[in-house]
């Protein structure tokens, strides 16, 4: 297992994953950040809570307008996401950390 510090909207978190998600959690945590630039121009939203429930909306759209994976070319490098179970442990992990940045803001 690696250990691997991202930042989201200036916090930090530490995920334990296996050499293979790796490159695909780092991957998403750049798109994840672009994306919420993006809405914080777009739209001048500026708190963390918001942007993070947009961007996650945004994406979950993006994903039932996508084709299936079934449907998708094989290729080596990672993948998008697009079967519901993936879906579903990556919602619940978004969850888990929109709790912790809820947990860390009301301790302030």
């Amino acid at each position: 297992m690696n250990t691997l510090s991202i930042d989201i909207l200036g916090r930090s978190y530490t995920l334990s994953v296996n050499e293979k998600e790796a490159v695909a959690v780092t991957q998403a945590a750049e798109e994840l950040r672009e994306r919420l630039a993006l809405l914080r121009s777009r739209y001048q939203v500026q708190d963390p809570v918001d942007l993070l429930a947009m961007s996650a909306l945004n994406l979950l759209a993006e994903s039932k307008s996508e084709p299936k994976a079934s449907t998708a070319p094989i290729s080596t490098s990672p993948a998008p996401i697009h079967d519901l179970d993936s879906w579903n442990k990556l919602q619940e992990r978004l969850d888990q950390l929109i709790g912790l940045f809820n947990n860390q803001d009301s301790e302030k």
